[in-house]
């Protein structure tokens, strides 16, 4: 009896070597081999589970740690990987108990309060989720997972030289820790240092070359490196873009009759994408058309619930990988399917390279080509992509809606535009809300030079960075060194809700558009607003969604061809008054009789290139 239970304990180490090795199935004929004879072994019961955790099959692994807990209650390790496989089951409060348990039997356990943090920011409970990271780094200052974690925190709070000092450091201890590089990038990119935020995801590539999440981050970053041509940006995505690994080919989708379409997106949430998605779901044909939602959304809010009025077929995909999500919509006969994300952030681009419908279409989220041979079209207009020699730079098709390819429906809660008031000190505000990644070196040389043309004009802008004095200070040592004094900028920070933001614009008279990168939804609100808005026709797609914005509102007047003309057109109406009244008075109820706001047009344009694209993949 003795000779055979050593026979097992051997048995037992080659099996966990084999699983350390990643030799998942040579480990479990190991643990198998002895829960045979003892099935109530802890350790192989831990182990197999941990084994079942690693394949996905997260139901097995909770039943047999489970089994291992029962057996040695007092083990905080297997109440840590019992929190570990709750977590990826997604059950936050059943995963904190477990973990809460580990710590009353393992005070020090810094992956305790680490996890705890992750869970309940699963619950939306930051604050708490912050003091626990705290606590782990008191516990372990090198727990690089709790700087990581850290560093989002602070950075979602626009503190973001202390985040980057998390991202830092983190990466110091674990160099091929590559959510941490990718959070550092993003940090710099969020208060406006495109280039560093470029050559810590270049260096990242090096590290992980086929990291999916880690070459989206990458790829997004290129449409803010205002200093690569547009082609290079082009060959880029190519080069980086997901790879096509196609399971069985789903049926071809029907010629005629009614037809399934499903929009995927981690975005219809308080987010731009749902500024833009609300018309058209509002207005589908649901005679013609079966319209289903994939969400990849983990925290829906209430402009989720509004749109899932909307859109009753509602799945929530974000706790499916990319074959089960792949099952739901075979399963639900989808004949075209939207992307809504492009590489932003927790998209779906693994999904669509799975080919997960006859027809596979990149709309609204993302200013470029996707990259992914297996995305067949990409919808357009003729003012964001009026040369038809770029199509060939695209692995999608371009389709240009003749609607203008962007529907704005604004926030209910918007207050109104008041009339302009003078101001105190007889000072022009001139504006810009967007993301301060889009402030490029030549878009701060052109802004410098047109206040130096209006010496009593000031500019205010408006980003969550800005609550930082460190980001505050790299922004306005940028103006500084084009030689306009930082006096004359006023930094506003992140509000908490939509109608306080939009307030932010009582105070702004002309609103500049960013380039090489235009605004979107800031356009938008601005005009909403009352503030007319400049922007400046460039070469590419991002470039131009001023132009279709404006162009589509009637307002072609503010489109400038150069830069010249960019800062003629803000003096011009920075000296006209009145014109500036009129247009506070006016706006509003310009965009509601313009195309821009017409959903019933954008839904009748697209409808018609779905059934073009069903008849082309209909045909044998």
């Amino acid at each position: 009896m003795a000779t055979r239970q050593t026979d097992l304990q051997q048995i037992f180490a080659a099996a966990v070597q084999a699983h350390e090795q990643g030799h998942l199935e040579q480990a479990e004929t190991g643990y198998r081999a002895v829960l045979r004879q003892f099935p109530r072994a802890i350790e192989p019961n831990h182990f197999l589970g941990l084994l079942r955790h690693q394949q996905g099959r997260h139901r097995e692994a909770l039943k047999l740690v489970r089994k291992a807990h029962e057996l040695a209650p007092g083990e905080a390790t297997i109440l840590y990987n019992l929190g570990v496989i709750q977590q990826a089951l997604m059950q936050p409060e059943a995963a904190i108990a477990s973990y809460q348990a580990a710590l009353r039997i393992a005070p020090n356990h810094a992956m305790c309060h680490n996890n705890i943090g992750t869970a309940l920011e699963a619950l939306a409970r930051f604050d708490e989720a912050c003091e626990h990271y705290d606590e782990a780094l008191r516990i372990d200052p090198d727990c690089f997972e709790a700087l990581n974690n850290r560093g989002n925190y602070l950075k979602s709070k626009g503190l973001i030289s202390e985040a980057i000092r998390c991202f830092q450091r983190a990466c110091e201890i674990q160099p091929d820790f590559v959510d941490a590089h990718i959070n550092w990038a993003a940090a710099h990119q969020q208060r406006g240092d495109i280039e560093q935020a470029h050559a810590l995801l270049d260096k990242a590539l090096s590290l992980a070359p086929d990291n999916a999440k880690l070459r989206s981050n990458f790829l997004m970053n290129l449409n803010y490196a205002w200093w690569l041509d547009k082609h290079e940006v082009l060959a880029l995505h190519r080069r980086h873009g997901p790879r096509a690994h196609p399971v069985d080919a789903p049926p071809p989708a029907p010629a005629s009759g009614r037809l399934r379409i499903g929009y995927v997106s981690a975005d219809l949430r308080a987010h731009s994408v749902a500024y833009f998605m609300r018309a058209l779901l509002s207005h589908h044909d649901s005679g013609q058309f079966e319209i289903h939602v994939y969400s990849n959304c983990r925290a829906e809010d209430r402009t989720s619930e509004q749109l899932r009025n909307l859109c009753p077929q509602w799945h929530n995909i974000s706790r499916m990988d990319d074959h089960q999500a792949l099952q739901q919509i075979r399963k639900d006969g989808i004949d075209i399917l939207v992307d809504l994300s492009g590489h932003t952030a927790d998209n779906r681009q693994g999904l669509f390279a799975l080919r997960a419908a006859p027809v596979q279409v990149s709309y609204l989220g993302y200013p470029n080509t996707t990259g992914n041979p297996a995305m067949d079209y990409r919808l357009v207009d003729a003012w964001t992509d009026p040369d038809p020699g770029e199509d060939r730079h695209h692995c999608e098709t371009l389709i240009r809606l003749d609607s203008g390819f962007l529907c704005y429906h604004p926030p209910d809660e918007a207050p109104q535009a008041l009339p302009v008031t003078d101001a105190q000190d007889d000072a022009i505000r001139l504006g810009c809300f967007n993301n301060p990644a889009k402030l490029s070196a030549p878009l701060l040389n052109c802004w410098s030079r047109l206040l130096a043309a209006l010496p009593p004009a000031r500019l205010v802008l408006k980003a969550r960075a800005f609550a930082d004095p460190q980001s505050q200070r790299h922004l306005l040592q940028r103006f500084a060194r084009q030689g306009l004094d930082p006096r004359r900028i006023e930094l506003l920070p992140h509000t908490p809700d939509t109608q306080s933001h939009l307030a932010c614009y009582q105070a702004i008279d002309i609103a500049l558009d960013t380039f090489p990168y235009n605004g979107t939804t800031t356009t938008c609100e601005a005009l909403w607003m009352g503030v007319p808005v400049i922007t400046l026709a460039g070469d590419r797609h991002a470039a131009r969604t001023g132009v279709s914005l404006l162009h589509n509102a009637g307002l072609d007047e503010f489109i400038a061809t150069d830069e010249e003309s960019y800062i003629a057109k803000a003096l011009a109406l920075a000296a006209d008054g009145e014109k500036r009244r009129q247009l506070r008075q006016t706006l509003r109820n310009r965009l509601r009789a313009s195309r821009l706001m017409d959903g019933k047009a954008l839904a009748r344009a697209v409808e018609q290139q779905y059934r073009k694209m069903a008849l082309r993949a209909g045909k044998p």
